[in-house]
């Protein structure tokens, strides 16, 4: 890595070579984080090209970063409210977000900090995580300030992937302000909407994990914004699941969708996969 600022530095200071070439360089380092942290250090017209790179995905999170491993930027919730306090610029530049969290209550850390954070961000992509993955957490569990911030932060016309892993009980009504959603991964299950008809995106990309389908009114509702699906997975331990719902699911998109992946297991026994 010393040997790449030093020879970024040379070019800067001994060349004519335009913005346009270095920003390119840059590009291709947009998965290691920790190299172009190191580059924009090397000399003050980096830091301005590579900023747009370094913020474009963030996570966010409570617990230690070791630094050898950092693939993207990682903060704690204070870095991320001051870098976007202190640079206006970083809010446009930030367009794929994670929040891992690791505990469910009131006074959780990135959940505080990141209620006044959500609605101001005009994201592409956003991930909401349950660090332990052994456990599913109910939707409802959440503080309503953090569900009602989340729900502001998606239902812009920038946002088209969201992914909620190990979070369970997600109302679909929660999606019907995200008109350009195209791919969407829950977890567990999801509420269907109280209202019949409730204006849901029509994806192109669904992910469905430890689904088991058991009510009709979800089903007939993800059924009814299946029309344009272009790619299905699906995981479940249940069979009934698989013969109940996709038939009539596959039905639906068949002129639509182009990869099927479905993914079936037993408790303590090998996962079968069917591509």
């Amino acid at each position: 890595m010393l040997w790449l600022n030093r020879v970024l530095t040379g070019f800067c200071l001994s060349t004519m070579f335009p913005a346009e070439i270095f920003s390119e360089i840059f590009s291709f380092l947009t998965s290691d984080a920790r190299v172009l942290v190191a580059c924009s250090h090397a000399h003050p017209n980096f830091a301005q090209l590579i900023e747009p790179i370094l913020y474009a995905h963030v996570i966010v999170h409570n617990r230690n970063v070791d630094d050898e491993d950092e693939d993207h930027l990682k903060l704690n919730p204070y870095q991320l409210s001051t870098a976007l306090s202190g640079n206006p610029r970083v809010q446009n530049h930030l367009r794929s977000l994670s929040v891992e969290l690791s505990w469910i209550c009131s006074n959780d850390e990135v959940m505080k900090e990141m209620t006044p954070i959500l609605p101001r961000l005009k994201l592409e992509r956003i991930k909401l995580t349950f660090a332990p993955s052994v456990i599913s957490v109910d939707w409802e569990s959440f503080p309503i300030a953090f569900r009602t911030a989340f729900v502001a932060c998606i239902s812009t016309p920038s946002m088209k992937e969201i992914c909620l892993d190990g979070i369970s009980n997600t109302p679909l009504s929660s999606f019907s302000d995200c008109a350009g959603l195209k791919r969407l991964m829950l977890a567990d299950c999801a509420v269907p909407p109280s209202n019949i008809s409730c204006n849901l995106p029509l994806l192109e990309d669904l992910e469905l994990s430890f689904w088991t389908m058991d009510d009709s009114r979800l089903f007939s509702s993800m059924l009814t914004h299946a029309s344009g699906l272009r790619s299905l997975t699906f995981t479940t331990f249940k069979k009934e699941a698989i013969c109940g719902f996709l038939p009539h699911f596959l039905t639906t998109c068949s002129t639509s969708l182009v990869n099927l992946s479905i993914y079936y297991f037993k408790p303590s026994k090998p996962m079968s996969s069917f591509t």
